[in-house]
Parts: C-alpha cells; structure tokens; sequence
C-alpha cells in the first residue's frame, strides 16, 4: 500500500518556543506539522518548527518518497518549486490563499475543486483535536 500525505499545520503553545509579538502581546509558539495516510486516515510521520519557520521548512520531514498525491493547504504553496522536491512524481493538490479563493466564481469548477481540496485535508483534523487538548 502507497502512502499518501496530508499536510497541514497548528500552531501551538508549548514551552521552549521562540517568542512572537503579536498584537501587542507576546507568546510562545510552534507549528506542528502532520503527515496523514488519505485512505486510512494514519499518522505516518509529525514534526515541529518555530513559529517563525516557513512552512515549507518542515516538507522534507512530512514526505516518505512513496507518495503519489499532496494535499496540503497554502502554507505549502510553492512546494513543488523547491530543489528537493523538484524530481518528485506527486500530484501536488495546494490549497488557494483566501484571498485568492474569495476571487473564485460561486458554484464554478474551481470552488468545487478547492472545497475537495479542503474535505481531504481535513481528514488530518482530529490529530489536532487531540493534540490541542493535551497541550491547550
């Protein structure tokens, strides 16, 4: 069986983490990211970075080598680009910024493509259910 991934982000606040300022505050911060199997819904591989790392920082770690399709919301926009994933033969399935999203014609191809996009990432979901209540 072809694994295939999922990959997304949470932000969390964990001890350790590089400080931010945001709106006038200061946290502590992480991204979690999760590589999830899109046919039986398994955690295959997870990796954390600063909040202050791309996204894309972490892709490396999320992929196997036996994928055959992404999906990965537009953090990941540009993956393809990148000299390490450059030979890869994936289907790389990124999501539109929401800005860019917002522009779409309503009820058009392209919604519909975004909306299966965002129904198969969001499979990856209940790993951040949990680990949010763990963490807070």
């Amino acid at each position: 069986m072809v694994n295939l991934l999922i990959a997304l982000n949470l932000n969390l606040i964990l001890p350790l983490s590089i400080t931010l300022p945001t709106t006038k505050r200061w946290h502590l911060g992480m991204n979690l990211h999760v590589g999830v199997d899109d046919e039986s819904d398994l955690v295959h591989s997870m990796s954390t970075t600063a909040a202050k790392m791309h996204d894309l920082t972490a892709s490396e770690e999320l992929l196997h080598g036996e994928e055959d399709r992404v999906w990965a919301d537009a953090g990941y926009e540009g993956i393809e680009k990148r000299e390490e994933h450059r030979e890869r033969q994936v289907s790389w399935h990124i999501a539109l910024r929401p800005w860019e999203r917002k522009t779409l014609p309503k009820g058009g191809v392209d919604e519909l493509m975004e909306r299966c996009k965002a129904s198969v990432r969001a499979k990856a979901g209940h790993v951040f259910f949990y680990v949010k209540r763990m963490f807070g």
